[in-house]
């Protein structure tokens, strides 16, 4: 420890992990089949993969890592949750862009999640205000769709069904380490 710092203990010991009522994020655990339609070149194309969704950082943030068919990374996804405003973040990498895709949002009281903000896309000369939405079919399913475009112009270009695969563990938070 240098001379003038104060021993603190690590920050997420000072803040307790609530869970809020508002916060889906659990339900969303587990290994998960899904069956991708995207829009590209004016036509709708489809993939199938998998996405594992599992807590880090104490349960704070949810992770879901995106593998193709092959079981090969295409992509992460993190969502965060203030439990006070019932507010979420959703930050997306994947590989199609070197960017941070970043959308924050809320949830409805139907089981509904859903995300604004820009994203930047290949065949857009200027990043497009985007919103997501996931949608609850019940504890073993549900569909995300992303728009782009605004008013009139804005177009549903990705629909990403989710079904969980039978071995799939329910919603568990990351176990606690043991302090030091």
């Amino acid at each position: 420890m240098h001379a003038g710092h104060l021993a603190l203990p690590a920050l997420g010991a000072l803040l307790p992990l609530l869970p809020a009522p508002s916060d889906p994020r659990g339900a969303w655990l587990g290994t998960w089949d899904r069956v991708t339609r995207f829009r590209w070149d004016g036509k709708w194309h489809e993939e199938r993969g998998r996405a594992v969704r599992d807590w880090v950082l104490g349960g704070r943030f949810l992770r879901e890592t995106q593998l193709d068919a092959n079981g090969a990374t295409e992509g992460l996804r993190y969502v965060g949750w203030d439990p006070d405003g019932r507010r979420s973040q959703l930050v997306i990498m994947d590989a199609m862009s070197p960017r941070f895709s970043l959308f924050e949002g809320a949830a409805a009281g139907d089981g509904t999640v859903t995300w604004e903000g820009e994203d930047t896309f290949p065949w857009a000369a200027e990043p497009l205000p985007v919103r997501l939405s996931v949608t609850s079919e019940g504890a073993d399913a549900h569909t995300l769709r992303m728009w782009a475009g605004a008013g009139d112009a804005e177009q549903l270009i990705l629909e990403v069904r989710y079904t969980r695969r039978p071995a799939s563990p329910t919603s568990r938070p990351e176990p606690k380490r043991a302090a030091k």
